[in-house]
């Protein structure tokens, strides 16, 4: 008789994934999530902190089925798979999941906190994997990124109520405002791509800096107006693409629990369609999912849209197929993971 995991008991993963031991694991896994539970540079209401923890426990509703076993030397199976219905496909099916655990943050001291993003977001990149950052304050998306090895060249695509382009604020150069600003000085840097800006808390300085400089801002309003299909000729197309989406992008009715909440956000499907276009154009390297903040939700809403979209990008990044068979792992691996051309292939 089949046993059936619920999501209500046992340990605490995200999607009840096999928790990391050592760094031995990496070797076998496919995606690795790691939680960066960091809120100190925030400049309005805390909590993300509580973040990581929350999305991984929203997440356990869709482990109802085996979600993978660890034996001694590595997995004994990969995920199990979900249908998704109005994909009219099963995602994720034979992928090896990994939950890499949290940073270890230091209180108070952000730029050794910063350092040790980088120093395990570089353990991740560094191998033929898809990493997932669970945040955790909007200022972790700066340290992750720089951990980039090699030249390859990056895209940025930002989904937020905020621009997120601080130069400094009341002279704090770091903060859940700046993380795009020194996003901008990384040297493989390959433009940035900003969804659902909505708002009177932008300025308009920086709105206009960012066109001049030949980005692209849609607006929750033009998305709104013409609909999500009318803006994917403004997406990028064929680049190496690193997602990053503050949950506060949503509308306050599906996604309360955020430190600063806008009204008139993006619904779900209008966030996915438009994540769907950037996952299937593009070569995405990694995602992050921050600004969750489990003091202000209500009835675990937020931490419950964050986990599903993770999922929804995971399925679109991963080809929406059954894993094929091991021998061709590192075929399918390279053409997800962008080598530096410098290195070859």
């Amino acid at each position: 008789m089949k046993t059936m995991r619920m999501p209500y008991a046992g340990h605490v993963s995200f999607l009840g994934a096999p928790v990391w031991r050592s760094e031995e694991d990496l070797a076998w896994a496919d995606i690795a999530v790691l939680g960066v539970p960091i809120d100190m540079a925030t400049t309005n209401r805390p909590g993300a902190r509580y973040g990581p923890r929350a999305i991984r426990e929203a997440s356990m509703l869709y482990t109802y089925d085996e979600a993978g076993v660890v034996a001694a030397h590595g997995p004994l199976k990969g995920l199990t798979g979900l249908y998704d219905v109005d994909e009219r496909k099963t995602i994720l099916q034979g992928y090896h999941l990994l939950d890499c655990g949290d940073v270890p943050v230091l209180a108070s001291e952000l730029q050794v906190t910063f350092d040790r993003i980088t120093a395990a977001a570089r353990m991740l990149f560094e191998r033929p994997l898809f990493p997932v950052f669970l945040g955790g304050d909007h200022s972790m998306t700066y340290p992750i990124l720089r951990a980039w090895p090699g030249h390859a060249p990056v895209h940025v695509v930002h989904f937020d109520t905020h621009m997120d382009v601080l130069d400094q604020l009341d002279g704090a150069r770091f903060t859940h405002g700046s993380p795009f600003r020194h996003v901008m000085t990384l040297p493989f840097f390959d433009g940035l791509t900003q969804v659902g800006i909505r708002g009177i808390l932008n300025d308009e300085v920086y709105h206009r800096e960012l066109e001049s400089m030949g980005f692209t801002v849609l607006t929750t309003g033009d998305i709104k107006l013409h609909g999500p299909a009318a803006w994917t000729d403004r997406l990028p197309r064929g680049k190496n693409v690193y997602i990053s989406i503050d949950i506060d992008v949503f509308d306050p009715s599906i996604a309360p629990g955020t430190g600063t909440p806008e009204p008139g956000g993006l619904t779900y499907w209008e966030a996915r369609l438009l994540l769907r276009e950037v996952c299937t154009r593009n070569r995405v390297i990694g995602l992050d999912v921050v600004e969750v903040a489990p003091p202000y939700d209500v009835a675990g809403l937020t931490a419950h849209l964050a986990a599903r979209v993770i999922i929804d990008v995971l399925g679109y990044v991963l080809g929406n197929k059954h894993k094929p068979p091991e021998a061709d792992r590192e075929m399918v691996r390279s053409s997800l993971y962008p080598r530096d051309p410098a290195k070859g292939s």
